[in-house]
């Protein structure tokens, strides 16, 4: 392809190639017109997390039942946004087959613990989750788990609203 600008362009370009070169400018013009005050709307409308510092000792535990605490860290698993809870189980506690609607991210704090995926609990499935392990809950996948040898607190990462029902059998 030869390139032609200026005034020669108009001359000696062919018919199509006048028009790519005279209107490439304007389309130019047109997207920024367009694009820029779309792609600023997005940015200032984005949510903003709140600067939350919380030592562990200021966190407050709630019974949820089955040997389950809960205690926020930041935003609340009803509501759109992202949430930050942790979950202390007692030793002993079995989590039966269940799912949640949100993505979520879980990261063992202490203790140890197993861990699978399926609609069934399955021990074969299980994987021995230490401190420092993670694993992912896509949503609606079924998960259980199994509290064995000792208590064990897990924090968890999702966006909500979340929410959690039995797995199908």
């Amino acid at each position: 392809m030869i390139r032609i600008e200026g005034s020669e362009a108009r001359q000696r370009a062919p018919r199509g190639d006048y028009n790519m070169i005279t209107m490439h400018p304007v389309l130019i013009r047109i997207a920024a017109v367009i694009v820029v005050p779309v792609a600023l709307a997005a940015q200032t409308s984005a949510p903003v997390i709140a600067r939350v510092q919380i030592q562990p000792d200021a966190l407050t535990w709630t019974a949820a039942g089955g040997g389950i605490q809960t205690a926020a860290v930041l935003g609340d698993p009803a509501r759109a946004g992202i949430y930050v809870t942790r979950l202390r189980f007692a030793k002993g506690t079995r989590i039966a087959p269940h799912m949640h609607p949100d993505e979520r991210v879980a990261v063992v704090l202490s203790g140890s613990m197993e861990f699978g995926y399926g609609n069934a609990f399955d021990e074969s499935t299980l994987t021995h989750m230490t401190a420092g392990s993670t694993w992912t809950e896509p949503p609606n996948t079924g998960h259980f788990a199994w509290v064995k040898d000792e208590d064990v607190v897990i924090q968890v990462v999702g966006i909500g609203p979340s929410g959690s029902k039995p797995a199908p059998k």
